[in-house]
Protein backbone atom coordinates (compact mmCIF):
# COMPACT_ATOMS: atom_id res chain seq x y z
CA UNK A 1 0.00 0.00 0.00
CA UNK A 2 0.99 3.88 -0.66
CA UNK A 3 0.02 7.41 -2.49
CA UNK A 4 1.49 10.42 -3.32
CA UNK A 5 0.72 13.43 -1.35
CA UNK A 6 0.70 16.68 -3.42
CA UNK A 7 0.30 20.33 -2.18
CA UNK A 8 0.12 23.78 -3.39
CA UNK A 9 -2.78 22.37 -6.01
CA UNK A 10 -3.92 26.22 -7.30
CA UNK A 11 -6.39 25.62 -10.33
CA UNK A 12 -9.98 26.15 -11.05
CA UNK A 13 -11.91 23.18 -10.10
CA UNK A 14 -15.14 24.56 -12.34
CA UNK A 15 -14.39 22.37 -15.82
CA UNK A 16 -15.41 24.31 -19.26
CA UNK A 17 -16.28 20.79 -20.48
CA UNK A 18 -19.54 18.80 -19.24
CA UNK A 19 -18.36 15.39 -18.43
CA UNK A 20 -20.67 14.25 -21.16
CA UNK A 21 -18.26 15.50 -23.65
CA UNK A 22 -15.49 14.17 -22.08
CA UNK A 23 -16.84 10.88 -22.20
CA UNK A 24 -17.28 11.41 -26.26
CA UNK A 25 -13.93 12.68 -26.61
CA UNK A 26 -12.49 9.48 -24.73
CA UNK A 27 -14.49 7.11 -26.94
CA UNK A 28 -12.97 8.95 -30.12
CA UNK A 29 -9.78 8.70 -29.14
CA UNK A 30 -9.82 4.59 -29.05
CA UNK A 31 -12.44 3.95 -32.09
CA UNK A 32 -15.20 3.09 -29.44
CA UNK A 33 -17.65 1.11 -31.17
CA UNK A 34 -21.50 1.78 -29.56
CA UNK A 35 -22.72 -0.86 -30.48
CA UNK A 36 -20.97 -3.67 -28.51
CA UNK A 37 -18.17 -1.32 -25.88
CA UNK A 38 -19.33 -0.20 -22.98
CA UNK A 39 -18.70 3.19 -20.49
CA UNK A 40 -17.49 1.60 -17.29
CA UNK A 41 -17.18 4.82 -15.39
CA UNK A 42 -16.22 8.30 -15.81
CA UNK A 43 -15.30 10.84 -12.75
CA UNK A 44 -13.85 14.82 -12.21
CA UNK A 45 -10.18 14.53 -11.19
CA UNK A 46 -7.30 16.56 -10.85
CA UNK A 47 -4.16 15.27 -12.58
CA UNK A 48 -0.52 15.76 -11.49
CA UNK A 49 2.25 15.44 -13.91
CA UNK A 50 5.54 15.14 -12.02
CA UNK A 51 9.03 16.10 -13.81
CA UNK A 52 11.99 15.83 -11.53
CA UNK A 53 10.68 17.54 -8.23
CA UNK A 54 7.96 19.58 -9.87
CA UNK A 55 4.38 18.97 -10.64
CA UNK A 56 2.11 20.17 -12.72
CA UNK A 57 -1.69 20.04 -12.21
CA UNK A 58 -4.97 19.46 -15.08
CA UNK A 59 -8.78 19.46 -14.44
CA UNK A 60 -9.61 16.29 -16.04
CA UNK A 61 -12.33 13.48 -17.07
CA UNK A 62 -11.37 10.10 -15.58
CA UNK A 63 -12.78 8.03 -18.45
CA UNK A 64 -12.93 3.77 -18.48
CA UNK A 65 -13.93 2.15 -21.59
CA UNK A 66 -14.57 -1.42 -22.42
CA UNK A 67 -13.80 -2.39 -26.13
CA UNK A 68 -15.15 -5.83 -27.24
CA UNK A 69 -12.90 -7.93 -29.58
CA UNK A 70 -13.02 -7.04 -32.73
CA UNK A 71 -12.17 -10.21 -35.46
CA UNK A 72 -13.33 -8.22 -38.63
CA UNK A 73 -11.38 -5.41 -38.09
CA UNK A 74 -8.27 -7.07 -36.61
CA UNK A 75 -9.19 -5.27 -33.06
CA UNK A 76 -8.24 -6.91 -29.75
CA UNK A 77 -10.04 -6.62 -26.55
CA UNK A 78 -9.10 -3.87 -24.69
CA UNK A 79 -9.86 -2.03 -21.26
CA UNK A 80 -8.93 1.74 -21.80
CA UNK A 81 -8.06 4.06 -19.01
CA UNK A 82 -7.87 7.88 -20.25
CA UNK A 83 -7.81 11.41 -19.06
CA UNK A 84 -9.52 14.05 -20.66
CA UNK A 85 -8.20 17.48 -20.10
CA UNK A 86 -11.68 19.05 -18.46
CA UNK A 87 -10.68 22.50 -19.99
CA UNK A 88 -9.34 21.61 -23.62
CA UNK A 89 -10.39 18.59 -24.38
CA UNK A 90 -6.84 17.39 -25.20
CA UNK A 91 -6.03 13.69 -24.01
CA UNK A 92 -3.79 13.68 -21.44
CA UNK A 93 -2.79 10.03 -20.62
CA UNK A 94 -3.96 7.17 -22.51
CA UNK A 95 -3.43 3.28 -21.12
CA UNK A 96 -4.57 -0.17 -21.79
CA UNK A 97 -5.30 -1.88 -18.82
CA UNK A 98 -5.82 -5.25 -20.64
CA UNK A 99 -1.71 -6.67 -21.13
CA UNK A 100 0.08 -8.18 -23.98
CA UNK A 101 2.98 -8.36 -25.82
CA UNK A 102 4.75 -5.19 -26.08
CA UNK A 103 6.12 -3.59 -29.36
CA UNK A 104 9.72 -1.67 -28.18
CA UNK A 105 12.52 0.22 -29.72
CA UNK A 106 14.94 3.30 -29.36
CA UNK A 107 14.53 6.53 -31.51
CA UNK A 108 17.85 8.52 -32.38
CA UNK A 109 18.64 10.60 -35.29
CA UNK A 110 21.91 11.93 -36.96
CA UNK A 111 22.26 16.06 -35.49
CA UNK A 112 24.65 18.38 -35.78
CA UNK A 113 26.22 19.20 -32.30
CA UNK A 114 26.92 22.88 -32.59
CA UNK A 115 27.36 24.33 -35.91
CA UNK A 116 26.98 22.92 -39.66
CA UNK A 117 30.94 22.34 -40.04
CA UNK A 118 30.85 19.54 -37.59
CA UNK A 119 30.17 15.90 -38.73
CA UNK A 120 26.81 14.47 -38.13
CA UNK A 121 26.48 12.35 -34.78
CA UNK A 122 23.48 9.57 -34.28
CA UNK A 123 21.99 11.29 -30.90
CA UNK A 124 18.66 9.13 -29.01
CA UNK A 125 15.86 11.41 -29.72
CA UNK A 126 13.88 11.79 -26.06
CA UNK A 127 10.37 12.53 -25.47
CA UNK A 128 8.64 11.92 -28.92
CA UNK A 129 5.55 10.49 -29.63
CA UNK A 130 5.22 6.54 -31.16
CA UNK A 131 1.81 6.13 -32.14
CA UNK A 132 0.85 2.69 -32.80
CA UNK A 133 -2.02 2.15 -35.07
CA UNK A 134 -4.95 0.80 -32.59
CA UNK A 135 -3.16 0.44 -29.70
CA UNK A 136 -2.35 4.55 -28.81
CA UNK A 137 0.37 6.32 -28.08
CA UNK A 138 4.28 6.20 -26.69
CA UNK A 139 6.87 8.41 -25.49
CA UNK A 140 10.20 7.62 -25.25
CA UNK A 141 12.57 8.27 -22.40
CA UNK A 142 15.84 10.16 -21.92
CA UNK A 143 17.61 7.39 -23.85
CA UNK A 144 15.01 7.53 -26.73
CA UNK A 145 13.41 4.45 -25.91
CA UNK A 146 9.56 3.82 -26.02
CA UNK A 147 7.13 0.40 -25.41
CA UNK A 148 3.67 -0.19 -25.91
CA UNK A 149 1.76 -3.12 -25.44
CA UNK A 150 -0.05 -3.74 -28.71
CA UNK A 151 -2.00 -7.17 -28.53
CA UNK A 152 -0.66 -10.33 -30.00
CA UNK A 153 0.23 -11.94 -33.71
CA UNK A 154 0.65 -9.49 -37.09
CA UNK A 155 2.21 -6.47 -37.36
CA UNK A 156 1.52 -3.53 -36.11
CA UNK A 157 2.10 0.31 -38.09
CA UNK A 158 4.38 2.83 -36.09
CA UNK A 159 3.99 6.26 -37.24
CA UNK A 160 5.89 9.25 -36.42
CA UNK A 161 6.51 12.51 -36.57
CA UNK A 162 9.36 14.95 -34.92
CA UNK A 163 6.74 15.71 -32.39
CA UNK A 164 6.85 15.38 -28.81
CA UNK A 165 5.75 16.53 -25.19
CA UNK A 166 8.26 19.82 -25.89
CA UNK A 167 8.35 20.49 -29.44
CA UNK A 168 6.57 20.00 -33.03
CA UNK A 169 8.64 20.65 -35.76
CA UNK A 170 7.08 22.41 -38.67
CA UNK A 171 8.85 23.11 -42.02
CA UNK A 172 8.33 26.23 -44.16
CA UNK A 173 9.74 24.85 -47.27
CA UNK A 174 8.07 20.94 -47.06
CA UNK A 175 6.04 18.41 -45.88
CA UNK A 176 6.98 17.92 -42.31
CA UNK A 177 9.14 14.91 -41.24
CA UNK A 178 7.46 11.69 -41.01
CA UNK A 179 8.16 7.81 -40.94
CA UNK A 180 6.12 4.66 -41.20
CA UNK A 181 7.50 1.45 -40.41
CA UNK A 182 5.76 -2.21 -38.87
CA UNK A 183 7.04 -4.22 -36.36
CA UNK A 184 5.31 -7.45 -34.51
CA UNK A 185 4.64 -7.25 -31.35
CA UNK A 186 6.81 -9.16 -28.86
CA UNK A 187 9.84 -7.74 -31.26
CA UNK A 188 11.81 -4.35 -31.24
CA UNK A 189 11.89 -1.78 -34.23
CA UNK A 190 14.48 0.79 -33.62
CA UNK A 191 14.19 3.96 -35.53
CA UNK A 192 16.44 6.13 -36.90
CA UNK A 193 15.61 10.15 -38.23
CA UNK A 194 17.68 10.70 -41.19
CA UNK A 195 16.91 11.65 -45.07
CA UNK A 196 14.95 11.31 -46.77
CA UNK A 197 12.43 11.00 -44.11
CA UNK A 198 13.41 14.31 -42.44
CA UNK A 199 15.72 17.66 -43.12
CA UNK A 200 18.56 17.73 -41.40
CA UNK A 201 17.37 21.06 -39.94
CA UNK A 202 14.10 19.75 -38.88
CA UNK A 203 15.96 16.89 -36.74
CA UNK A 204 18.27 19.54 -35.24
CA UNK A 205 15.39 21.44 -34.00
CA UNK A 206 13.86 18.47 -32.30
CA UNK A 207 16.81 17.51 -30.53
CA UNK A 208 18.50 20.84 -29.16
CA UNK A 209 14.67 22.07 -28.28
CA UNK A 210 14.82 19.04 -25.87
CA UNK A 211 18.29 19.77 -25.26
CA UNK A 212 17.66 23.85 -24.03
CA UNK A 213 14.64 22.54 -22.16
CA UNK A 214 15.85 19.86 -20.18
CA UNK A 215 18.43 22.57 -19.81
CA UNK A 216 15.87 25.09 -17.90
CA UNK A 217 14.09 22.28 -15.93
CA UNK A 218 17.21 21.64 -14.41
CA UNK A 219 18.36 25.14 -13.68
CA UNK A 220 14.55 25.96 -12.32
CA UNK A 221 12.64 23.13 -11.82
CA UNK A 222 9.70 25.02 -10.96
CA UNK A 223 9.40 26.99 -14.09
CA UNK A 224 6.61 25.31 -16.47
CA UNK A 225 6.05 28.13 -19.18
CA UNK A 226 7.84 26.40 -21.72
CA UNK A 227 6.16 23.35 -20.64
CA UNK A 228 4.27 22.36 -23.84
CA UNK A 229 4.63 21.39 -27.56
CA UNK A 230 6.24 24.56 -28.70
CA UNK A 231 6.38 25.21 -32.55
CA UNK A 232 9.30 25.06 -34.66
CA UNK A 233 9.33 26.38 -38.02
CA UNK A 234 12.62 25.44 -40.01
CA UNK A 235 13.66 26.40 -43.69
CA UNK A 236 11.89 29.85 -43.72
CA UNK A 237 12.77 30.44 -47.54
CA UNK A 238 15.89 33.14 -48.14
CA UNK A 239 15.15 34.28 -44.74
CA UNK A 240 18.61 35.09 -42.42
CA UNK A 241 16.87 35.22 -39.37
CA UNK A 242 15.12 33.67 -36.21
CA UNK A 243 12.66 34.95 -34.01
CA UNK A 244 10.49 34.11 -31.39
CA UNK A 245 6.89 35.17 -31.89
CA UNK A 246 4.99 35.23 -29.03
CA UNK A 247 3.92 31.16 -28.81
CA UNK A 248 6.97 29.27 -31.45
CA UNK A 249 9.91 30.00 -33.28
CA UNK A 250 10.92 30.39 -36.82
CA UNK A 251 14.68 29.83 -37.97
CA UNK A 252 15.50 30.51 -41.80
CA UNK A 253 16.52 28.43 -44.13
CA UNK A 254 19.55 30.81 -44.98
CA UNK A 255 19.86 32.74 -48.48
CA UNK A 256 22.93 34.30 -50.47
CA UNK A 257 24.54 35.86 -47.47
CA UNK A 258 24.05 33.13 -44.83
CA UNK A 259 23.88 29.24 -44.39
CA UNK A 260 20.93 27.54 -43.02
CA UNK A 261 20.72 28.59 -39.66
CA UNK A 262 18.49 25.96 -38.31
CA UNK A 263 21.59 23.84 -38.43
CA UNK A 264 23.71 26.63 -35.45
CA UNK A 265 22.19 24.81 -32.09
CA UNK A 266 22.94 28.85 -30.48
CA UNK A 267 20.35 30.24 -32.79
CA UNK A 268 17.79 27.56 -31.81
CA UNK A 269 18.79 28.34 -27.71
CA UNK A 270 18.83 31.97 -28.09
CA UNK A 271 15.47 32.32 -29.78
CA UNK A 272 14.08 29.41 -27.04
CA UNK A 273 15.49 31.71 -24.64
CA UNK A 274 13.34 34.39 -25.73
CA UNK A 275 10.16 32.19 -25.40
CA UNK A 276 11.50 31.74 -21.67
CA UNK A 277 11.90 35.13 -20.89
CA UNK A 278 8.39 35.82 -22.56
CA UNK A 279 6.74 33.33 -20.34
CA UNK A 280 8.98 33.78 -17.05
CA UNK A 281 7.70 37.77 -17.33
CA UNK A 282 4.61 37.52 -18.10
CA UNK A 283 1.84 39.66 -17.81
CA UNK A 284 4.55 42.30 -18.34
CA UNK A 285 7.59 42.10 -20.46
CA UNK A 286 11.38 43.24 -19.93
CA UNK A 287 12.86 45.46 -22.44
CA UNK A 288 14.08 44.51 -25.69
CA UNK A 289 17.82 45.30 -24.75
CA UNK A 290 16.93 43.22 -21.49
CA UNK A 291 15.12 40.35 -23.57
CA UNK A 292 18.35 39.98 -26.15
CA UNK A 293 20.52 39.80 -22.84
CA UNK A 294 19.12 37.42 -20.85
CA UNK A 295 17.90 35.34 -24.21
Amino acid sequence: FGSDFYQGIAISPTPALSEESGRLLAKQAVDFDGHTDKVLDSKLVVLPTVQGRAATYSLAYEVRLKLERDPARGREPALWHLYIDAMTGDVLKKMNEIRYDTVSGIVSGYIKPRYITDPDEIHPFADEYVDVAGYGQATTDQNGLYSLEAGTGGMRTLSLMLKGRWAEILDNSGPEAAITDSCAPGSEKDILWTSPWSAPSERNAYYHSWIVHNWIKTVEPAFTGMDRETEIFVDAPNYCNAYWDGSGITIGAGSGSCLNLGLFCDVLYHEYGHGIVDMQYRPYAPSDAMHEAFA
